[in-house]
């Protein structure tokens, strides 16, 4: 258990290093998946970019398989997923930005506390 200049430290700073720790594991947590997300969105680019320089022949794999695929169809799907992707991206960007200020925040109010109980 943390300690300050050995006593304990009171329950509501205790709190507070809890919550900072649920903060910094949730933003860990949320920036993983949107650089997960990222990645996918780089592969649909590469492949709507691929698609767009062939004029025949284009498959799809499917559990393994290379099965044929209309180009018009396909080209659709990768931007819809394309679109979906970004959407979610900005989502996880605006909670990764609310978490930062609230690991801040927390981190003030901790030090905020430290600070009163080596002046008192």
């Amino acid at each position: 258990m943390a300690e300050q200049r050995g006593r304990e430290l009171p329950p509501v700073v205790q709190n507070q290093l809890s919550q900072l720790q649920q903060a910094e594991e949730q933003i860990r947590t949320v920036s993983a998946a949107k650089q997960q997300l990222e990645l996918q969105m780089g592969e649909t680019d590469r492949a709507l970019r691929e698609i767009e320089n062939v004029s025949k022949g284009i498959y799809r794999s499917i559990g393994g398989l290379m099965i044929p695929a209309q180009k018009d169809k396909l080209v659709n799907e990768l931007s819809e997923r394309k679109e979906s992707l970004e959407i979610k991206i900005q989502s996880l960007g605006k909670q990764e930005s609310r978490l930062k200020d609230r690991i801040q925040n927390l981190q003030q109010q901790i030090q905020n506390s430290l600070k009163s109980l080596g002046a008192g």
